[in-house]
């Protein structure tokens, strides 16, 4: 191979459509000199390579080396840039020095030299380091500009960058520590993150969490490298902004060929119990036809119909695909089901069928496939853990050895081991914090009812990022357990509020109350009002009788008998208990399944309603954390008397809730606290153990 020969080369390896609007890192290094130039010997590769890019430099010790290919590439800029840039060769040399020197862990001016001038063969002097300081920055500024502004990143996109320490060799650098193999795996990040395709972000959040990712990644030592140095921050950030915008949601694997998922799907639009089928996603920038083929050589013809699916073709479920899996591999194509002694199917409103999913979320209700000898550990984690209502149910090809289940929602993660055959059923946290809950308000994105702010949720695994949070100023601690803070208890005011947790920044904003509207005219409301009248009237102007939604206020003569409105309790926990002022009153009750009509809208709803024949002072729910949490509801002093209808049972569980030492409860509400477990205390009614 010439000279002009290995630019080419390298041009069509690195520099081409298909990598049209993506970073590319022009990453060099032995392995890929031996790839492109087809030798068996990486020593004999190289050796070529650098006889070819020695045979292009001046040799004399007192001038520069690189002015022939500098003057080769002016001239190159000034006919208006045809061919190949004349450049690629020498600074894909210039790479490789900066790989060797990154293999050493230990980066040095004098580290990177010493490779670099074996590599083109010539002895170190003066004039040719001031040579290297005067042609090779320039002969990198104009890539990028060739790449960016010529090509219009129709090529791909510079990632060349000075940095701010290794002013000289800082660009070489720049290409040595990411590797193509990395930029493919930071779409595994983005899942990781919670991105979606086409999502706004913030590209410092990003690369904020970046960070921590790369820690217990599987990227290369160069990679982390250069998150762990701030000189590379702004080429980082680049990088990530660029990748983020263009992502389309797929990953690349190893060799380099767009991976997608082959889902488990279950279709009830011919048979009434459902059938299961096979189902391939189309990664973006597939053709909606291609062929592939199975692990014996069988090809298979794939079909899209809807956008990021080959569902025209829906494959057949076979005989031992959920026990080993299957793969499917075309040009360009990597199609995976992985097997799983547990399938999880949600609704997929995209392609109208039920379709397996990698993880599981608090209050999605799942159709869920095990082998059948996880039957009895299923069900019991299912009886523990899920909503009511749950059944057993059979696929019209329900294959042999295994068993389904449906309507499966999990409200939290348990807090006790599971079996990890199971774990795919435990619902995993966002990596991020976030917003859930509350009462939001169909005015607005973010917008809330005051008083029914969200909650504020820090998973555990980020606490390291984020010690603490503000809200609106106010500084709260993250424990190692992660933060699930009830923004509603930091008695915030209407208007808008900021929640700052480490490089994420959450806003929302609470109103006081809905505009009211009067209607132009109305139909009576009926209701049976008044002593000894057991039929309903019209409720008119003439009663004095004001309603205002589901409450009625007016003459206490005319009205039904006195009951306290309805208690709203925040969905996700497993347990509830709410109680009185007055020993007896106590309710324990679990999350209700959501209406099946709701599922159909779709609506999900953050909440649900109870009704009391008491005011309820104390709400307390059994987290995901495995504590229970004490929330005021209403600034009430304890009644030491009984409720009239209290029973001794219910008097002895209202007391060993107050008595019960590991109960969480905001400090403010200490105080009051401790006035109800001394009335706990009191009660003669053998509340010990």
């Amino acid at each position: 191979m010439t000279y002009n020969d290995w630019s080419s080369a390298l041009r069509e390896r690195y520099f081409v459509p298909e990598n049209a609007g993506l970073p590319v890192t022009f990453f060099v290094d032995d392995d890929t000199i031996a790839e492109i130039s087809g030798e068996a010997s990486h020593e004999e590769a190289v050796r070529n390579f650098s006889k070819r890019v020695h045979g292009q430099l001046i040799h004399a010790a007192d001038e520069n080396p690189f002015q022939l290919i500098e003057t080769r590439a002016a001239d190159w800029e000034r006919g208006g840039w045809q061919g190949d840039p004349p450049s690629l060769a020498l600074l894909a040399a210039c790479v490789l020095a900066a790989t060797r020197m990154a293999r050493t862990g230990r980066i040095s001016t004098n580290n990177y030299y010493v490779p670099f001038w074996g590599v083109i063969g010539l002895p170190r002097s003066a004039a040719r380091m001031r040579g290297y300081s005067d042609s090779i920055p320039w002969l990198w500024q104009q890539l990028a500009k060739w790449l960016d502004g010529v090509q219009q990143g129709g090529l791909g996109k510079s990632t060349i960058t000075p940095h701010p320490t290794w002013t000289v060799i800082g660009y070489s650098l720049s290409q040595a520590l990411f590797r193509r193999s990395d930029r493919d795996k930071l779409f595994r990040f983005f899942q990781w993150f919670g991105l979606k395709p086409g999502s706004a972000f913030d590209a410092r959040e990003l690369l904020a969490y970046y960070r921590l990712w790369t820690v217990n990644s599987n990227l290369s030592a160069g990679a982390k490298r250069m998150a762990e140095d701030p000189g590379f921050e702004p080429q980082l950030l680049n990088l990530l902004d660029d990748l983020a915008k263009s992502w389309d949601g797929g990953t690349i694997d190893e060799l380099g060929r767009r991976e997608a998922q082959i889902h488990v799907a279950l279709d009830f639009s011919e048979q009434a119990l459902g059938t299961l089928w096979l189902l391939a996603e189309r990664p973006g920038r597939t053709p909606e036809e291609v062929e592939v083929r199975d692990g014996g050589g069988d090809p298979i013809r794939l079909r899209s119909q809807h956008a990021g699916w080959f569902d025209q073709d829906l494959i057949t479920l076979k005989t031992g695909s959920l026990d080993r899996g299957l793969a499917l591999t075309g040009e360009g194509l990597s199609l995976k089901l992985t097997p799983s002694p547990v399938y999880v199917l949600a609704e997929d409103d995209s392609v109208g069928f039920y379709t397996s999913q990698s993880k599981t979320e608090s209050r999605r209700e799942y159709f869920v496939l095990a082998k059948a000898d996880l039957e009895n550990r299923l069900d019991a984690y299912l009886t523990r853990h899920a909503a009511a209502g749950w059944q057993a149910h059979r696929p019209s090809n329900l294959p042999t050895g295994w068993l389904a289940r449906r309507r499966v929602s999990i409200a939290a993660p348990p807090m006790q081991e599971v079996p990890p055959e199971l774990a795919i059923l435990i619902p995993a946290p966002q990596q991020r914090p976030s917003l859930w809950g509350g009462l939001p308000l169909p005015s607005g994105r973010s917008v809330y009812l005051l008083g029914g702010e969200p909650e504020l949720l820090v998973p555990p695994g980020i606490v390291d990022l984020i010690p603490e949070v503000t809200v609106d100023g106010q500084v709260v601690a993250v424990p190692q357990s992660g933060l699930d803070l009830e923004l509603r208890s930091l008695g915030l005011s209407a208007g808008l509020h900021e929640v700052i947790a480490g490089p994420t920044s959450l806003r929302f904003s609470t109103i006081a109350s809905i505009e009211r509207v009067v209607a132009e005219c109305c139909g009576s409301v009926t209701a049976p009002v008044g002593s000894g009248r057991p039929y309903p009237r019209p409720i008119g102007p003439d009663l004095g009788i004001r309603v205002s939604g589901a409450v009625l206020s007016g003459d206490p003569s005319l009205l039904p008998p006195t009951v306290h409105p309805p208690f709203i309790l925040p969905r996700g926990r497993q347990r509830y208990l709410l109680l009185g002022s007055r020993p007896g009153q106590i309710i324990e009750l679990a999350e209700p399944k959501p209406p099946s009509w709701l599922r159909r809208i779709p609506l999900f709803p953050v909440a649900f309603e109870t009704q009391t024949d008491y005011a309820v002072i104390w709400m307390l729910m059994y987290s995901h954390r495995g504590k229970w949490e004490a929330r005021l509801r209403v600034e009430t002093p304890p009644n030491p008397v009984p409720s009239e209808s209290a029973t001794k049972d219910g008097v002895q569980t209202w007391a060993r809730v107050f008595l019960e030492d590991s109960v969480e409860l905001p400090r403010a509400h200490q105080e009051l606290w401790d006035s109800y477990r001394q009335v706990a205390q009191n009660l003669e009614v053998g509340v010990s153990g």
